[in-house]
């Protein structure tokens, strides 16, 4: 099946293929992430992750820990524990 795209804005284009980049983006895991990032990615406040790995992350079943490394005043977090942290909050 071939579409003819030549009568499509270039503009409208390039927007479609930003919006399925970062579709892309944010399906395929990165290697590690920051707390900024995370916060980005969960959309929550840089704040709350900091508290989350002092005190626990809230879920329906009460707190859990978050494993993530410490690298100077910044909380670091695997591909794996962010994909872990984003099933318990949904």
């Amino acid at each position: 099946m071939k579409i003819d795209l030549s009568s499509v804005p270039t503009e409208d284009l390039l927007d479609e293929i930003k919006r399925r980049m970062v579709r892309l983006e944010s399906v395929q895991p990165k290697e590690r992430y920051t707390s900024k990032e995370l916060s980005n990615v969960l959309g929550v406040s840089s704040y709350s992750i900091q508290r989350w790995c002092r005190e626990g992350m809230p879920t329906r079943d009460g707190k859990t820990d978050l494993e993530y490394t410490k690298v100077g005043r910044d909380y670091v977090f695997t591909g794996e524990e962010v994909m872990r942290i984003r099933r318990l909050r949904s």
